[in-house]
């Protein structure tokens, strides 16, 4: 259950439809949490929660990587893969990110004890997720997982999900390293 009385930031890239397509069923399982448009802020990038105290943002806030925003502030920022493919080619692109991702903090209301999220694919050793385990050390917790996991068992790698791949399709998959290596490995280790 979510405190009402926080507020949280989410970060995507790209930014898709934001709340619009929950409304609804949010508002029937929870009618005395969610209340009418009319009443407080709910559209398609700002959802507020019934909450006795009134501040500057709701509950929950969509922005897309790269957005300023200033003097907002959020208990928690859930940034979800705002690294892509763009970042990973262009230099340029990688830069800013790295740079917006730097510019975050200002926006948590007690840095102390607030923080963020950060969850995404590894597209190479330069990406905003190697920035963050380098600026952030041991202080940033990891959970990092492979499509495949050695099995003590049948002494090689196996699927973790083996309803979704085979040993065959994953063989199929290798066929690109670069995508390979990123979307499946979470193990970047190839740049053109």
């Amino acid at each position: 259950v979510v405190n009402p009385a926080l507020q949280w930031l989410l970060v995507r890239k790209p930014i898709d439809k934001g709340f619009a397509p929950y409304i609804a069923p949010l508002r029937f399982l929870f009618p005395d949490i969610i209340p009418e448009s009319r009443i407080r802020r709910v559209n398609t990038s700002q959802l507020e929660f019934n909450r006795t105290a009134t501040w500057k943002e709701p509950t929950f806030e969509t922005m897309g990587v790269g957005t300023k925003a200033q003097c907002r502030h959020y208990n928690r920022l859930k940034l979800d893969d705002i690294y892509g493919p763009e970042a990973r080619d262009s230099k340029t692109a990688r830069i800013k990110t790295l740079q917006w991702f730097d510019e975050l903090q200002p926006f948590l209301v007690t840095p102390k004890t607030d923080g963020f999220d950060l969850v995404g694919t590894r597209y190479d050793h330069e990406d905003v997720y190697a920035h963050a385990m380098d600026t952030f050390g041991e202080k940033l917790p990891r959970y990092i997982r492979s499509v495949v996991e050695f099995n003590p068992d049948t002494q090689r790698y196996d699927p973790i999900f083996p309803e979704m791949f085979t040993l065959e399709s994953l063989e199929e998959l290798k066929k690109n390293q670069k995508i390979w290596t990123s979307n499946y490995l979470n193990a970047p280790d190839f740049r053109e």
